[in-house]
């Protein structure tokens, strides 16, 4: 009785304050060719609390936690394409991982194009995280950049079963598998692409065992 009606005050705020920020023939100028309004942004490269995108992207998060999935996807295509222009890799590839999770939660797992929206959404996370790794460099960058493919995997794969799809729910987590330099995660990523093929109709137990 208390947390869902501020939730609900804190969004309707936000929508405001987005429609605002949004509106204006500068600010649609500014949009049209690419490049976000003011942006607030800390000396680490981290987008602070107070800039438009980061408004845009708790707006979409709120929206995720009422359930109101299709409003959550309509932020977070708008803030994708701030995140984009703005070469901001890593927030971007984050973005693409919360829309495979609105796909996923928006649409009956019968739905055509549903599969193919949650493939798309995470093959773009990973080619965006390639491109943040790419941005960077030393050890801590890189296991970063490990931690976020291997997350990326293993939320593709979970996704696939969660609508059935336990065929492929296996090739996300080979090719992170591929990608690991240590031989435990590595075996890991196997042991759980294995048992997907126990879940498909009627099992495979000749994959699973291979």
């Amino acid at each position: 009785k208390t947390l869902l009606p501020h939730i609900e005050q804190k969004l309707f705020a936000l929508s405001t304050q987005i429609y605002n920020t949004r509106k204006g023939i500068r600010n649609q100028f500014k949009t049209f060719w690419g490049r976000s309004t003011a942006t607030a942004v800390q000396s680490s490269g981290e987008y602070t609390h107070a800039s438009p995108e980061s408004q845009i992207r708790l707006a979409a998060d709120l929206a995720m936690m009422c359930r109101d999935y299709e409003s959550a996807l309509a932020n977070y295509k708008l803030v994708h394409n701030d995140y984009k222009s703005q070469n901001a890799w890593k927030a971007l590839a984050c973005t693409y991982e919360s829309m495979a999770h609105a796909h996923l939660l928006s649409k009956a797992p019968s739905s055509n194009h549903l599969k193919s929206d949650i493939d798309q959404a995470y093959e773009n996370a990973l080619s965006t995280l390639a491109k943040y790794e790419a941005s960077g460099s030393g050890d801590l960058h890189k296991q970063v950049c490990l931690m976020l493919k291997t997350r990326a995997a293993v939320g593709h794969a979970q996704a696939l079963n969660a609508i059935g799809a336990h065929r492929d729910a296996n090739l996300p987590l080979v090719r992170a598998s591929a990608m690991d330099d240590s031989d435990i995660r590595a075996a890991l990523l196997l042991e759980h692409a294995a048992f997907s093929f126990i879940q498909c109709t009627p099992p495979m137990h000749r994959k699973f065992a291979s």
